[in-house]
């Protein structure tokens, strides 16, 4: 594949992982300033989930399975979320992911049918 190619699910995944970031942060130290919030299990397991899938997706953007892997892994993270409006914030990111892993499945798909 072309460097080119690689271009706009790089943009797209460095603005999701950096959103996820934001809002894992803010929503930590919410959660600890906050005496109506507890920092629990769960919650620990989705701000870290969701960091850590769309860190994986950005830092290894060139490799296919753990780009998927790393956007499975936010997925995954981010069902808990949506019992509240949380899930809200992190839709955002969600669809950078989404669009990112679609241009890269369209590209690949171009070049194994053209060559």
């Amino acid at each position: 594949m072309k460097e080119a190619d690689y271009v706009w699910p790089l943009r797209l995944t460095l603005m999701a992982a950096a959103l996820t970031a934001t809002v894992s942060g803010a929503l930590f130290v919410s959660l600890i300033v906050r005496d109506s919030a507890s920092l629990n299990v769960f919650n620990l397991a989705s701000l870290i989930g969701t960091t850590q899938g769309a860190g994986l997706a950005f830092w290894f953007h060139k490799h296919p399975a753990i780009f998927i892997a790393g956007y499975l892994l936010f997925f995954a993270a981010v069902i808990p979320t949506t019992f509240a409006w949380i899930w809200l914030l992190y839709m955002p990111s969600l669809g950078f992911l989404t669009l990112a892993l679609i241009i890269r499945i369209v590209s690949n798909a171009r070049h194994w049918a053209f060559g």
